[in-house]
């Protein structure tokens, strides 16, 4: 099987794009995040910025451990969120096609 872009026009192919993130992040701050909000508004990127809840920053590595008062913890019930979240986004950008 071999993965295909949809509308793979130039244009629909750079501008797409996804990010997850924590509501604080101790090692992103709020404003580094509002310069990624329009830095992608301005190039009309189709994005999204989900905040989850109660995870720290690497919430979906669990090498990161599970004390978040380190900034770095990993958050099994965020890891799982992000990552439907993560499938969803990729399914509107892929479609899977027979190999040839």
């Amino acid at each position: 099987m071999t993965l295909k872009i949809k509308n793979a026009s130039p244009t629909a192919t750079k501008r797409r794009g996804g990010e997850t993130a924590r509501g604080v992040d101790p090692v992103v701050p709020l404003a580094q995040v509002a310069d990624f909000e329009k830095e992608m508004n301005a190039a009309q990127v189709d994005w999204q910025l989900v905040s989850y809840s109660g995870p720290v920053h690497s919430f979906t590595q669990k090498k990161a451990g599970n004390d978040a008062s380190t900034g770095s913890a990993y958050h099994a019930l965020a890891d799982a969120r992000s990552w439907k979240a993560m499938r969803t986004f990729l399914d509107e950008i892929f479609v899977a096609a027979a190999a040839e």
